[in-house]
């Protein structure tokens, strides 16, 4: 932990916007209705240089026993555990290890390295590994060292991921992804924001989380995702352990998190074909 909250590199992560747009063309496919826009900010960084601070916060919250820091530090553990396995020499371990990198279990998101263990894996003869790679590939010519993108097709059995990325932002819960763990409306729906801005400027942790996520969500005031990441961090550095768990998040997953999502049903506004 730094001697001051506003030294937290988080805080100096550029925000950028993505747009999704989905077409509907017409039946002489000369124009196209607008199905589905969405608008979603995320984080422009590299996750391997700050997966020191998603450990350490991790840590830090799990000591407090928060449930989800706990869960992520068992799987930190898992993952050292299983990568020694791998540099011994082990396939199967090596194709864990794979799996870990491209799901983001236990360490941060990396094809390339997580490819470099598929590699290994295939290699030194790993079944799974092999049935995954002939599954993705379909043709038992291809040469894996022409390879470069090697990706762990087959989920072990027992393997559980999560993809926490998507917690952030406005909820359009339709079109959601199963595999992520969402922080509970109560924790912020009942909430006035201005009494919440009051307690949490006071010094108030508990607050200082909730004000993030009512800035996160934009309920009761516009969305600010700078502002709520601002919150995150000021009541984790006053200790309180879900806040410490959602810097780990961010570092370890990133966001995307949505801040217009709207869906036009039938037949919109007429735009010129994409190309």
């Amino acid at each position: 932990m730094y001697k001051s909250w506003l030294q937290e590199p988080i805080l100096g992560f550029e925000l950028i916007t993505l747009n999704s747009r989905r077409y509907e063309p017409n039946k002489d496919d000369t124009t196209s209705y607008l199905k589905i826009y969405s608008e979603r900010v995320v984080f422009d960084y590299r996750p391997e240089d700050h997966w020191a601070r998603a450990v350490s916060w991790y840590k830090k919250a799990a000591v407090q026993k928060e449930l989800l820091a706990v869960q992520e530090v068992k799987r930190i553990e898992e993952f050292k555990a299983a990568e020694q396995k791998a540099k011994d020499g082990d396939a199967d371990a090596q194709y864990m290890i794979a799996l870990y990198y491209f799901y983001k279990y236990g360490i941060y998101e990396d094809f390339s390295e997580g490819s470099v263990w598929m590699r290994k894996a295939v290699i030194n003869g790993s079944k799974v590994a092999r049935e995954s790679f002939y599954e993705w590939f379909n043709d038992e010519d291809t040469d894996i060292d022409d390879l470069d993108f090697l990706p762990p097709v087959i989920i072990s059995k027992g393997f559980k991921f999560v993809d926490l990325k998507e917690r952030h932002g406005k909820r359009n819960y339709r079109h959601g992804s199963k595999y992520c763990i969402d922080v509970p409306q109560e924790l912020y729906s009942g909430l006035d924001f201005k009494e919440t801005e009051i307690a949490a400027r006071k010094g108030d942790p508990k607050k200082q989380y909730q004000l993030a996520w009512l800035y996160d969500r934009g309920h009761g005031i516009q969305q600010d995702m700078k502002k709520a990441i601002r919150w995150f961090v000021i009541s984790a550095y006053n200790g309180y352990a879900p806040a410490q768990t959602e810097l780990g998040i961010m570092y370890q997953h990133g966001i995307e998190a949505t801040t217009v999502s709207l869906e036009i049903l039938g037949k919109g506004t007429v735009l010129e074909k994409s190309t």
